[in-house]
C-alpha cells in the first residue's frame, strides 16, 4: 500500500485524496517524512533539494522564470 501524504505551509488547502494532511510543520518534521517516503512530488524548494540529497526520487515541478533567475554561477 502507498499513502499520499501532504506536507505544506499553514496557508496551503488541504487536498481532498490525500490520506494524511500535515500542514504547518517545521522543515525537520517536513524533511524527517520526506527521508521516510518512496517518492517526493512538489515544487523546487527546500524538501526537493533535501529529497534529491538524500537519494529519494522526486517529481519536481518548476514555475515559469527569466532565465536570467535560474542560470548557473559557472
Amino acid at each position: 500500500n502507498i499513502a499520499v501524504v501532504q506536507v505544506g505551509a499553514t496557508k496551503e488547502t488541504k487536498l481532498k485524496n490525500a490520506h494524511i494532511s500535515y500542514i504547518g510543520l517545521g522543515f525537520k518534521n517536513e524533511a524527517y517524512i520526506v527521508s521516510k517516503s518512496k517518492l517526493h512530488i512538489g515544487v523546487d524548494d527546500a524538501l526537493s533539494h533535501y529529497a534529491s540529497s538524500i537519494n529519494i526520487p522526486q517529481v519536481t515541478l518548476f514555475s515559469n522564470v527569466f532565465s536570467s533567475v535560474t542560470e548557473g554561477y559557472w
